[in-house]
């Protein structure tokens, strides 16, 4: 059996917890799996054949639903190779949606031949429109030169700022983590802190608590409740900052 879109994506986001300070996004860093983004809404209790019909009748919301449907085989057969034209004939009416998981598509090699440039070309498109999960995925592949972009996180930043005023959580961790490694922007602890606790207010983020405590431990941010407890100092003398794994 194939896989399904959502461990794809899932497999695309895994941020395991480390053991040493300032600990950055590992090579395969994307979403929370709480963060997938849902089918649509209004879209989700409607029977196959009647969502086939909204679709010969060129409804844009209904193949991207259509589409999700077959990529993560919700009452059909888990199919890319017709899930994929029906978010590429919905992204082309501009859908942010359907450009997403249209980008994850080329990212991951499924249902068409793995293309990162071709990724980073929709999530563009769709960034451009806002979505979040797109801009946290541009302001990744900025920062880390996927795709063949050269790597910049002054360039990233405002992209993970997008998806963060959106409480994005792992643009938030990310936009935190850029502002504590100080690479490409200022240095500033403050505003890594607050967006370390922006990252844990909704969803567990581990990576974002532990840096936050690193923070609090050397005495560069304040303690204030709700936040992790500071890591003790005999755990950190003998670690040294651990560089992002691209």
């Amino acid at each position: 059996m194939r896989p399904t879109l959502l461990p794809i994506l899932a497999t695309l986001i895994i941020l395991s917890a480390c053991t040493t300070a300032a600990t950055g996004p590992s090579k395969s860093a994307a979403f929370a799996p709480a963060q997938v983004p849902p089918a649509v809404p209004e879209l989700a209790d409607v029977p196959i054949p009647e969502l086939e019909k909204l679709v010969e009748s060129d409804n844009v919301r209904a193949e991207v639903e259509l589409g999700y449907r077959y990529a993560m085989g919700k009452g059909v057969a888990n199919d890319y190779g017709k899930a994929v034209p029906l978010f590429r004939t919905a992204a082309k009416h501009d859908d942010p949606q359907a450009e997403f998981f249209l980008a994850t598509a080329y990212y991951s090699g499924y249902g068409v031949p793995k293309d990162e440039a071709a990724a980073a070309l929709w999530f563009e498109r769709s960034a451009q429109q806002h979505y979040a999960a797109s801009s946290y995925w541009l302001g990744y592949m900025i920062a880390f030169g996927r795709g063949g972009i050269s790597p910049t996180w002054a360039g990233a930043v405002p992209h993970l700022w997008d998806a963060a005023t959106q409480d994005y959580s792992e643009a938030q961790f990310l936009l935190g983590y850029a502002y504590d490694k100080g690479t490409d922007v200022d240095r500033n602890p403050k505003a890594a802190a607050y967006w370390y606790r922006r990252a844990t207010s909704k969803y567990r983020n581990v990576k974002a608590e532990y840096n936050l405590s690193v923070l609090i431990n050397a005495g560069e941010v304040e303690w204030q409740p709700g936040d992790p407890e500071p890591v003790k100092k005999s755990d950190l003398d003998s670690t040294a900052p651990t560089a992002p794994q691209k």
